[in-house]
């Protein structure tokens, strides 16, 4: 079976795989997907984000450095997707855990950190992730200039307010 391309241009195994959805790339290789040859950089981004450890940790650095140039805020969207061991990967592989992005979509845009993205996604557990690896709670985001606490109040998150008294 054959997957037309999306209006991205990609293939729905490509975007799968970039996004750190393995799960979905063996449903679709199932169904016929032809297996994509990914550059180097997305090779790795899909690796980190689908918690490959071994696979981070061969990358050379010279396709770290380049992944942490081209998504520099990938951490808010590993933290989006609920995908601590992603984040943890992708902090041991020297990307910013305060680093702005977007968590709702996977695109290159200084919104908010994962810390955010973890508070209005209601993740107590990516919180506590983001903060044990050095995750600044004073940091603002650009959007509407407040702090992932000052979220918890405004989003009605008491439970979440608490992790920051920790």
């Amino acid at each position: 079976m054959s997957f037309p391309p999306l209006p991205s241009g990609d293939t729905p195994i490509e975007t799968a795989l970039r996004n750190g959805h393995s799960e979905l790339a063996e449903e679709l290789r199932a169904f016929g997907a032809q297996e994509p040859h990914l550059p180097p950089v997305d090779a790795f981004v899909a690796a980190a984000l689908a918690a490959d450890a071994a696979a981070v940790r061969a990358a050379p650095e010279k396709v770290v450095e380049a992944a942490r140039a081209a998504r520099p805020g990938l951490i808010a969207w590993a933290a989006g997707q609920g995908r601590v061991d992603a984040v943890e990967l992708l902090v041991s592989a020297g990307f910013d855990v305060n680093a702005m992005g977007r968590g709702d979509v996977p695109v290159e845009q200084p919104w908010q950190t994962g810390l955010h993205t973890a508070v209005e996604r209601g993740d107590a557990a990516m919180v506590r992730a983001l903060l044990a690896l050095g995750a600044d709670p004073s940091r603002r985001d650009k959007r509407f200039d407040a702090t992932a606490s000052d979220w918890t109040h405004h989003l009605e998150r008491p439970d979440m307010a608490v992790l920051f008294d920790e």
